[in-house]
């Protein structure tokens, strides 16, 4: 029985790489940001950006998702999707590949207008916008790296 439930708990993280696979060669030439390419970052790593407009701009010009991650510093489940999800190697791959990364702090700059744009207030919350900058979905707190990354793929396929 616990062997029939192992299995069942690595399926997430096998439709998670799939869809990654899939994502990765349709979007091929235009995966990889700019900090990426100059070799600032590496593709199992998070490019970050914090500035509302240039990301939208950035994410524009790519024809990418935009994936907002909107924090606070004493949230709790914040740092453990930074920690479990954005950190992981495989789920930073696939959010790397797919979209163009934004982190808000709720309380500070950027972080602040966009709260109050879409209306946040629970944390974490992770936005999902299309590259004209309009709001596809979201997930309101803490999902470990395949529940997250399926979350995400649904999101993107209108389901």
């Amino acid at each position: 029985m616990c062997l029939e439930a192992s299995k069942l708990l690595k399926r997430p993280a096998i439709l998670c790489l799939a869809v990654l696979v899939a994502l990765a060669v349709q979007m091929l030439p235009q995966s990889i940001p700019s900090a990426v390419a100059k070799g600032e970052a590496t593709p199992s790593k998070i490019t970050w950006s914090n500035n509302y407009s240039q990301t939208l701009k950035y994410a524009a010009s790519k024809k990418k998702w935009v994936l907002v991650d909107v924090y606070t510093d004493w949230c709790h489940w914040c740092k453990r999707l930074d920690s479990d999800v954005y950190d992981e190697p495989k789920a930073a791959k696939f959010i790397n590949t797919s979209f163009i990364c934004m982190k808000a702090n709720a309380e500070k700059g950027d972080g602040q207008m966009v709260a109050q744009k879409f209306g946040v207030r629970g944390f974490p919350c992770t936005l999902i916008l299309s590259p004209d900058g309009k709001l596809k979905g979201q997930i309101n707190g803490y999902s470990p790296p395949g529940e997250f990354c399926q979350k995400l793929s649904s999101i993107v396929q209108g389901k």
